[in-house]
């Protein structure tokens, strides 16, 4: 019981943390939104994403953690306090357990479009 509370309780922040970051998302330029959807929305490893945007891991690496900490800055500007790891695993977490299967990758393709 106290199971399905939690998992509700997490649903709930989800939902009332979503249009929040689809607002900072927005604040980030189009490189940037695209390396952090490619790694945390559909979990591709620095070197996949390096292949695709031609760049290198490490520059590929800098550029999830520079978007991370700009999304951050701007979640905390609206009262939402985290930091940038955590902000990572929230996104990728929520990515795995709400989409579907396919669904991250037609995200991707339509921020990328």
């Amino acid at each position: 019981m106290s199971e399905t509370f939690v998992e509700s309780e997490a649903g709930a922040d989800w939902e009332r943390l979503r249009p929040l970051l689809d607002e900072a998302l927005d604040e980030l330029n189009d490189d940037e939104r695209e390396a952090v959807l490619l790694r945390c929305l559909e979990g591709r490893r620095f070197a996949e994403i390096g292949a695709t945007l031609q760049l290198t891991d490490e520059a590929v690496r800098k550029r999830v953690g520079r978007a991370l900490d700009k999304l951050q800055v701007s979640l905390s500007r609206r009262g939402v306090t985290s930091t940038s790891g955590a902000l990572a695993v929230v996104l990728a977490d929520q990515a795995l357990a709400t989409a579907p299967a396919g669904l991250a990758a037609s995200v991707v393709g339509s921020a990328l479009s």
